[in-house]
Parts: structure tokens; sequence; C-alpha cells
């Protein structure tokens, strides 16, 4: 008898096979959710506080109620002159009914208390 004769094999059922394919899955899903997080987190500044500056500098232009496009969306660019320049999109439903989507920019500086003050907004239809 040779040696690959003399090997013995080990049945394995089906549900072992199962269990071990979905652990390993279960391992690659939680190194990816954890991989995808930890660069979100590293991507740059938290926004949030800008974005809740720019969304009441845009209201402050319209009477009716504003619809923003998510923060994920908007763009937020430094100026030159140490400015910061950001970009979006809102949608504006007037008393009436009827909405209107209006691309925004706001150039908005911080002042020395530490809020965000705007120093130009301008809005287009799109």
């Amino acid at each position: 008898m040779s040696a690959r004769q003399r090997r013995r094999t080990i049945p394995v059922s089906g549900k072992a096979v199962m269990i071990g394919a979905l652990l390993i899955l279960l391992l690659v899903g939680a190194g990816v959710y954890a991989a995808v997080h930890l660069l979100h987190r590293g991507a740059g500044p938290d926004r949030t506080a800008q974005y809740g500056a720019v969304q009441e500098f845009v209201k402050a232009k319209f009477g009716g109620a504003t619809y923003f496009t998510p923060l994920e969306e908007t763009s937020f660019q430094p100026t030159e002159d140490g400015k910061l320049r950001v970009t979006g999109e809102v949608d504006v439903v007037s008393p009436g009914g009827p909405s209107t989507r209006y691309a925004y920019t706001v150039v908005m500086h911080q002042g020395p208390d530490g809020d965000w003050q705007a120093d130009e907004v301008s809005l287009v239809p799109v």
C-alpha cells in the first residue's frame, strides 16, 4: 500500500462547510467595515458647524421651507485669503407649494468669537 492510499479522509458535513464560510465572510466584512470607518474618520475636519452656518445664511435669503442636499454632497474649499467657500444645492418650497432647486455658494470667515460670518451668499436656480 502506498502512502497515498493509507491516507485517511475525514468526512465533513455540509453544515460545517457553511458555518466556516459564514465565519470567513463575517471576518472579512468586519475588516472592511473597520477600514472604511478609519479612513472616513481621517478624511478631514468635521464640517458640521460650517454646514449649519451655511444653512442659516441660505435660509435667511428665502421665506419658504428649505431642504438641503446631504453634507457629503457639499463642497468645502479654503480660499487664498483664509476664508471658506461652500457650494451645494437646496430645494426651496414657496408658501404656495411649488419648489425650486438652487445652487448656492457661500463665502464665509470665522470671526474673533469663533462664529461663522457670511461675506457673500449667491443663489442660482438650477
